[in-house]
């Protein structure tokens, strides 16, 4: 074997191995977008649902009126999520409208805003589920917080009812964790 044969393998196995190497690249750029894309929509979809999941134990809370009824959420999603609670307008002189919002600054799907307050479930400002009690804090009970990671307790608790201005509203405790 003389030094042009040896010089000829190492060649073929180096173009061999970088031909191998291109085609994993552009395996990869083609696929991983379409996957951090469905990944991100899956998440948001699952926050949705656990949203729809609180509202509806709210409601439950709502109409069966009994002060102390407790429930925790997990809300699972990536890194790259907010939830807050926050103050809506002023109820009467001691309390505030209740929001809770989960914002996900997305990569690769859409941005996406779900809030749970007096007008209902809605996402990116659109309808999902109407309102049915309007629910309010007493910000002594449940201070506006937010946190953001990738596994978000929310703690809800029902303390009563008000009237004020006429209309009854239900009152919570919140707490993230």
């Amino acid at each position: 074997m003389n030094s042009d044969d040896a010089v000829s393998e190492v060649l073929g196995f180096v173009l061999v191995f970088g031909l191998a190497i291109i085609l994993v690249s552009l395996v990869t750029a083609a696929a991983l977008p379409n996957l951090i894309k469905e990944t991100e929509i899956e998440d948001n979809e699952k926050a949705l649902s656990s949203f729809g999941g609180i509202k509806k134990d709210m409601d439950t809370f709502c109409l069966a009126e009994v002060p102390g009824m407790k429930k925790q959420a997990i809300i699972d999603t990536s890194d790259k999520v907010r939830l807050s609670v926050s103050y809506g307008k002023k109820v009467g002189d001691r309390f505030r409208e209740l929001k809770i919002t989960y914002e996900a600054e997305n990569i690769l799907a859409e941005k996406v805003r779900i809030v749970i307050d007096s007008n209902g479930l809605t996402r990116n400002g659109k309808s999902v589920l109407p309102p049915s009690f309007l629910i309010a804090v007493n910000p002594k009970d449940t201070a506006e917080q937010m946190e953001s990671g990738d596994k978000i307790r929310i703690e809800y608790s029902y303390q009563g009812t008000t009237v004020e201005g006429g209309y009854t509203w239900h009152l919570f405790s919140i707490i993230l964790l």
